[in-house]
């Protein structure tokens, strides 16, 4: 079984100039496109520390939400109102 091809939104908080203090994933989406349209938006977030976002593709992936994978369906988890997971 090849699996599916999917791309992740992720947000990186910095807690020092060169360490990670945290990693959220902001959205998984079916396609490139749609990917780099969340993370234009995601770029307009207001953080409390610097941040960089970013899409990643994952290739191959085996076990994801059925419903992705029957449809090819977008997982946003960026709201609407431009907030991630947990709130503003």
């Amino acid at each position: 079984m090849r699996g599916v091809d999917m791309w992740i939104l992720l947000m990186i908080i910095f807690s020092q100039p060169f360490e990670v203090g945290q990693v959220d994933i902001l959205g998984t989406y079916a396609d490139q496109d749609r990917c780099m349209s969340e993370h234009s938006r995601a770029i307009e977030l207001e953080t409390p520390q610097p941040a960089s976002f970013g899409c990643i593709q994952l290739e191959g992936v085996h076990e994801i939400n059925a419903a992705f994978h029957q449809r090819g369906d977008d997982v946003p988890m960026l709201q609407h109102d431009g907030h991630g997971p947990g709130g503003p």
